[in-house]
């Protein structure tokens, strides 16, 4: 039966990766260690940068994107990288947008769909009575 090397769960023959950690099983039980619950190996996992906003409003709005199509991110943002731009002539970054290196390729393909969107169309409220 094979079994996840990260949380240990069994899996039914013909099962090559465990989903909720996207490795590889193997026919070995996995060491002593008790498994991870799967929020915490989430966290483990590798965050990548998806995209680097503007400011801190477009970063918002991609994070709020991202959040509404199921996908995990954080923002980040380069505290002491402004100072060093003041300072020492440094090029200024504006705030990452980073999501779980799994979600990358989906996480992009939202942001350049948003992007070619364009900004949303206000619309005027009628003010009769």
């Amino acid at each position: 039966m094979p079994i996840c090397p990260g949380c240990g769960s069994e899996f039914e023959s013909g099962v090559l990766r465990c989903p909720d950690c996207d490795v590889a099983l193997t026919s070995e039980a996995p060491g002593e260690r008790p498994a991870a619950p799967a929020r915490d190996r989430e966290r483990q996992a590798s965050l990548v940068v998806a995209y680097v906003a503007a400011d801190e409003v477009e970063a918002e709005m991609i994070s709020d994107l991202l959040e509404d199509a199921g996908i995990a991110n954080s923002i980040f943002e380069d505290t002491l990288l402004g100072v060093a731009s003041e300072n020492f002539g440094a090029p200024a970054r504006g705030p990452r947008v980073e999501v779980f290196e799994k979600d990358l390729a989906e996480a992009r393909r939202l942001i350049a769909e948003f992007k070619r969107s364009g900004p949303a169309e206000e619309v005027e409220e009628d003010e009769s009575p």
